[in-house]
């Protein structure tokens, strides 16, 4: 008699597709094994429509269904949540031939998988705006900010933001075109948050998230600005920062 864990094993591969003996552990055939691999497929289907609802809007019902079974058959399932099963969508439309003129595909599927991220994401305390105006001028130099852990920073090449927004809405998508543009997405209490940013902020996030003290960001920003305007410059980052909760606490 064939073991249960073996049995099992035999089982899930049947369901991914795979070749495997079960049918001989069957007592009826039919409707039997069919109706649990169409159960697995759909619910897999489900978790994906779930996770990219405005991807499936963007290319339609035959082109994502084609999608979502190519998925399914290159990335099995192999986490006891679902929760995880899309986190490769991405990386797999960026290897498909199909989709490698259509950058706007993958950048909305990793957009839409980010904004789950930051939703998800641990939550932390917040550092209040009070205390950094207590501060000394001598304590500014070498202050470091933690920045909170929902906070992502992405760039894109297209304008892949106003066609989420539009299809979120239910309304036609605008021109997909080429717009380089750099974002941040985060949580702020239970709500998710994005806007976009410009290159200095990007910087300066990066740097900030790299452990650099305020006069290192103030250094390195003056490939930005003159340095009689950089101090003013990452002051009013702070500020907007402070404002939107990114800053977790300050180090003094």
């Amino acid at each position: 008699m064939v073991e249960l864990a073996n049995l099992q094993k035999f089982f899930l591969a049947h369901l991914q597709g795979q070749s495997t003996s079960i049918k001989q552990y069957v007592t009826k055939e039919k409707p039997g094994l069919a109706i649990y691999a169409n159960a697995y497929h759909q619910r897999l289907r489900e978790a994906l429509d779930g996770d990219y609802p405005c991807l499936g809007l963007l290319l339609g019902d035959e082109q994502f269904n084609q999608l979502v079974s190519d998925y399914i058959t290159c990335h099995p399932s192999s986490d006891p949540s679902l929760r995880w099963f899309g986190q490769h969508l991405t990386a797999f439309i960026r290897k498909q031939a199909h989709y490698q003129s259509m950058p706007i595909v993958a950048e909305l599927a990793e957009w839409e998988w980010r904004l789950r991220l930051a939703f998800d994401a641990a939550g932390s305390e917040i550092a209040a705006i009070d205390h950094v105006q207590q501060l000394t001028a001598d304590q500014w130099p070498t202050l470091q900010f933690e920045l909170v852990p929902s906070l992502q920073t992405v760039s894109w090449q297209t304008n892949v933001v106003a066609v989420w927004q539009a299809l979120e809405q239910q309304q036609a998508p605008p021109a997909i075109i080429e717009e380089p543009t750099d974002w941040i997405i985060w949580r702020k209490g239970l709500v998710t948050n994005f806007r976009s940013i410009h290159g200095d902020e990007r910087t300066a996030l990066t740097l900030t998230l790299q452990g650099h003290h305020f006069a290192s960001l103030c250094e390195h920003l003056c490939q930005w600005h003159e340095p009689e305007a950089v101090t003013t410059r990452v002051v009013q980052l702070l500020q907007q920062w402070l404002s939107d909760e990114l800053i977790k606490q300050v180090i003094s």
